[in-house]
C-alpha cells in the first residue's frame, strides 16, 4: 500500500512540478547553477528508487512463499539509502524555492 501511495505522489505531483516548474526555468534557463543540478539528482536518484522499490515488491508479491523479502536486506538497503539522500535533496528544494518567501 505504501508503495502505491508513493507512486501516486510521484505520478501525480513530483513529476508533473519537475517537468513544469523545474526543466523549463532551471535546467533550460540555468543547466550549471547549484539548484539545477541538485534537482537533477534528486529527479534522477528519486526515479532510481521508486524503480528498485517497486521491483522489490513485486519480487516479493510473486515469489510462492513469501520469504523473497528477506533474501533481499541489501537491496532494501540501498533503496533506504537512495530514499533518504532524495528525501533530504527534495528538502533542499523546498529550502531554496521556498525560503524567500519564509523570510519577512
Amino acid at each position: 500500500m505504501v508503495t502505491f501511495v508513493h507512486l501516486v505522489l510521484v505520478l501525480a505531483i513530483m513529476i508533473p512540478s519537475f517537468a513544469l516548474a523545474v526543466v523549463p526555468y532551471y535546467i533550460i534557463a540555468s543547466p550549471f547553477e547549484f539548484v539545477t543540478i541538485v534537482g537533477l539528482i534528486h529527479g534522477v536518484l528519486g526515479i532510481l528508487a521508486v524503480a528498485i522499490e517497486l521491483w522489490l515488491v513485486l519480487a516479493w508479491r510473486l515469489s510462492k512463499d513469501g520469504s523473497g523479502c528477506f533474501k533481499q536486506k541489501k537491496v532494501m538497503g540501498t533503496t533506504f539509502v537512495l530514499w533518504v539522500i532524495t528525501l533530504a535533496l527534495g528538502l533542499t528544494l523546498f529550502w531554496i524555492f521556498y525560503s524567500p518567501m519564509l523570510i519577512v
